[in-house]
């Protein structure tokens, strides 16, 4: 005679750990969703900017008010937004706060000049606040 062997496993624990962890997805994508539509409507010019100078992200209103496309700025120095005399200067005012602390722009308001894509320079105010993702500096 044929024998046949099986075996039952409660999978209620499985499920409800699955189900867990859609829920959790849901709500991630749902959180980044809300960022991004924050981010997006926001009518100032926000950029972030790593420890090197370079663009990581740029708002819609970069690019309607600077006159490049996200694409021309992302992975360049912010420098280039700035007029040759003040961009200079620009990589040690950010290498000397990493290295001292000592804000010279960092967590103040100034009026700064701002150079558009097609050579214009117009007055901006500027806040720069420093933020730490992952453990290493950027700055928004």
């Amino acid at each position: 005679l044929p024998y046949f062997v099986g075996s039952l496993r409660d999978m209620t624990e499985r499920f409800e750990a699955e189900e867990s962890l859609r829920r959790a997805k849901r709500e991630v994508e749902e959180a980044l969703q809300q960022k991004d539509s924050v981010f997006s409507s926001i009518f100032d010019c926000v950029l972030v900017i790593d420890s090197k100078g370079i663009m990581q992200t740029v708002n819609p209103a970069v690019e309607r008010n600077l006159q490049y496309s996200k694409e021309e700025l992302i992975g360049q120095n912010v420098k280039m937004l700035m007029p040759s005399d003040v961009a200079a200067e620009h990589d040690g005012y950010i290498s000397g706060y990493l290295r001292t602390g000592d804000a010279k722009v960092i967590g103040k308001g100034r009026e700064v000049r701002v150079r558009r894509k097609d050579g214009s320079i117009f007055p901006a105010d500027l806040a720069v606040t420093p933020m730490q993702v992952r453990g290493l500096p950027y700055f928004v």
